[in-house]
C-alpha cells in the first residue's frame, strides 16, 4: 500500500517492539501507492527475501519481471529486501526462501492399487529378425528404441521398489512408435479416465496430441524427457526444468555471490540473447570481444583481469572450437613476464569459469575436463551424476538384475516413476500433492512442481554443479 519494506516501517516506528497490535497508530509515508493493502481475491502478498532479484523470483514463483511490475508498479526500479509484492494466490513459492524437502516414502497413506499408463516409442515394429544378436544390433542402432528401453528398465525398477512399500500397481504399457496417429489410436481405444497417471509419450507433438485428447479428464500426463514448451494444457506436468529456468537460476546464483568479484563475459554469435540478459543483471560486467577470426588470445582476456579480486568468467557459446580456445586461454593465464627477476614471484590470478548453458559443445573432445576442473567450472543441470561406488539400493538392485549399472535414461525412468507413484500414495491425487510446496530428490533427479498461470505444472528443481580438481562433481545447490 505504501511501498515500503518491513524494516523501513520498523525504523519509522521504533516503539512498535515485536509487532503491531490492533488499533495501533503508526507512522507511514504521506503518499500511498497502492489502492488497498488487502489482497484481492485470487492474490496474496509475498515479502522479498535478501539478495532476491527478478531472476530469482522468476525461478521461484514463475513470474517474469514484466508480470511482477504490472501487479506492483513501484517495483519497476528494482526489488528491495522486505518489499511486499502482490502475486497470484495459485503461484507456488517457497515463502521462507528455504526449500521444503520431503521424503515421500515416509508419508505414504494410500497403498490401494494405482493404475499407470506408460506410452513410449519402443518401435517394436522395426524388429524384423528372430535372431537375438540381430535384435541387439538393431536396438543399438536405433537411438529412440534404445533410449525407451533404458528408461523403461528404470521404470520397472521403480514399480518393484513401490511394491516393497506395499503399494499395489497396474501398469498398462503402449508402444507409440513415435507417431501421433498411433498415440491418438491408443487413447481412443482405451478408457484413460481409469488411469491415475500417464507417463509419456515422448516428443513434443506426441505430448501435445495426448494432452489435447485428455484435456477434459483429470488424468495427469508427465512429459518425461522434454523441456520444450508445449501448448497450454492444465493437466500436463513438465518434469524437466526449461532452459530459460536453468539460465535464470544460474545467473541469480552468480549475482548473489559476485559482490567482490570481477565479472567477465565471453560469448559467440549464437548467444546474443544470453549476453543481453547477463548485462541487464550485471551492468558492470566486462565484455571480451572475439577477434575477427572468432577466437581469443591470452592478452585479450588478461587485459580484463583484475589481479586484486577473484575473476568470474561467464562463457556462453555453442562453438566447441571457441570453448576449447577460451578454456585453454584461461588456463594459460597469467602470461609469464620474460623480464621477471629470479627473486620475484609471478603474478597469480584467481579465475573461475561459469556457463548458463553447459551444452554438448562443452563435451567436445578438445575441451579438457582437467582444465575445466582447474577453473572450478560451474553450471546448472537438470540432474546430477551418481557415484558408482555408492552402496545405493537402486544401483545394487539394477546391476543385479541387468548386469550393468544404469545410464542416465534408466535412472531418469526410476526417479520420475518412483516420484509419481509416491505422490499418488501420499495424497488424494497428483494435483492435490502438487499444490503443496515441497521438493523430492532421488538418485539423480529432483522434483518441485508449481502451477503455471496459463497452463499445466512445471518442475522448478535443478542443480548448480561445480567441477572439482579430482574431476568429481560437487552439488552446490
Amino acid at each position: 500500500m505504501y511501498g515500503i519494506t518491513v524494516s523501513e516501517l520498523e525504523q519509522m516506528n521504533p516503539e512498535l517492539g515485536e509487532g503491531l497490535s490492533q488499533n495501533a497508530i503508526i507512522n507511514v509515508p504521506s503518499k500511498a501507492i497502492l489502492k488497498t493493502a488487502i489482497a484481492e481475491k485470487g492474490y496474496r502478498f509475498y515479502e522479498v527475501q535478501p539478495k532476491e532479484g527478478f531472476y530469482r523470483l522468476k525461478v521461484k514463483i514463475n513470474l517474469t519481471k514484466e508480470q511482477i511490475v504490472a501487479l506492483n508498479p513501484y517495483a519497476k526500479d528494482g526489488l528491495q529486501e522486505g518489499m511486499i509484492l502482490k502475486i497470484p494466490s495459485d503461484t507456488a513459492t517457497a515463502i521462507t526462501g528455504q526449500v521444503n524437502k520431503r521424503d515421500l516414502q515416509q508419508t505414504i497413506i494410500d497403498t490401494s492399487q494405482k493404475r499407470i499408463a506408460v506410452l513410449l516409442p519402443f518401435r517394436l515394429n522395426k524388429i524384423i529378425s528372430d535372431s537375438l544378436s540381430v535384435k541387439q544390433q538393431q536396438i543399438k542402432k536405433n537411438r529412440l528404441m534404445s533410449l525407451s528401453l533404458d528408461f523403461y528398465s528404470g521404470l520397472l525398477m521403480a514399480t518393484e521398489f513401490a511394491k516393497d512399500k506395499g503399494i499395489s500397481l497396474q501398469l498398462d504399457v503402449f508402444d507409440t512408435q513415435y507417431n501421433t496417429a498411433i498415440v491418438s489410436d491408443i487413447i481412443n481405444s482405451n478408457t484413460f479416465d481409469n488411469f491415475d497417471a500417464v507417463i509419456g509419450p515422448l516428443g513434443q507433438k506426441n505430448i501435445e496430441k495426448a494432452a489435447a485428447m485428455l484435456q477434459d479428464t483429470t488424468v495427469p500426463i508427465f512429459s518425461p524427457l522434454s523441456n520444450k514448451q508445449i501448448k497450454v494444457s492444465k493437466n500436463v506436468f513438465q518434469s524437466l526444468p526449461s532452459d530459460a529456468m536453468l539460465e535464470d537460476g544460474m545467473l541469480q546464483y552468480i549475482v548473489s555471490g559476485m559482490s567482490d568479484k570481477n565479472v567477465i563475459v565471453i560469448t559467440d554469435s549464437t548467444k546474443t540473447a544470453q549476453l543481453a540478459k547477463i548485462m541487464l543483471a550485471i551492468p558492470d560486467a566486462r565484455i571480451v570481444s572475439l577477434r575477427e577470426e572468432g577466437f581469443l588470445r591470452l592478452e585479450d582476456v588478461e587485459n580484463q583481469i583484475d589481479q586484486t579480486k577473484e575473476n568470474w568468467v561467464i562463457l556462453e557459446a555453442t562453438d566447441p572450437i571457441l570453448i576449447s580456445n577460451v578454456v585453454g586461454v584461461l588456463n594459460g593465464l597469467p602470461v609469464i613476464d620474460p623480464d621477471l627477476e629470479e627473486d620475484q614471484e609471478p603474478v597469480d590470478y584467481e579465475i573461475r569459469l561459469f556457463s548458463l548453458d553447459k551444452n554438448a559443445a562443452f563435451d567436445y573432445h578438445d575441451v579438457s575436463n582437467v582444465h575445466l576442473a582447474e577453473l572450478n567450472f560451474t553450471f546448472p543441470s537438470v540432474n546430477k551424476s551418481y557415484n558408482y561406488k555408492d552402496k545405493n539400493a537402486f544401483l545394487i538392485s539394477y546391476k543385479n538384475k541387468y548386469g550393468v549399472l544404469p545410464n542416465r535414461f534408466a535412472v531418469r525412468g526410476f526417479d520420475l516413476t518412483y516420484d509419481v507413484i509416491l505422490r499418488l500414495a501420499s495424497s488424494e491425487d497428483i494435483f492435490t500433492a502438487s499444490k503443496q510446496e515441497f521438493e523430492t530428490q532421488y538418485i539423480e533427479n529432483k522434483f518441485s512442481y508449481s502451477k503455471s498461470l496459463l497452463s499445466g505444472y512445471q518442475n522448478n528443481a535443478f542443480y548448480i554443479i561445480k567441477y572439482q580438481e579430482n574431476l568429481q562433481f560437487q552439488v552446490l545447490e
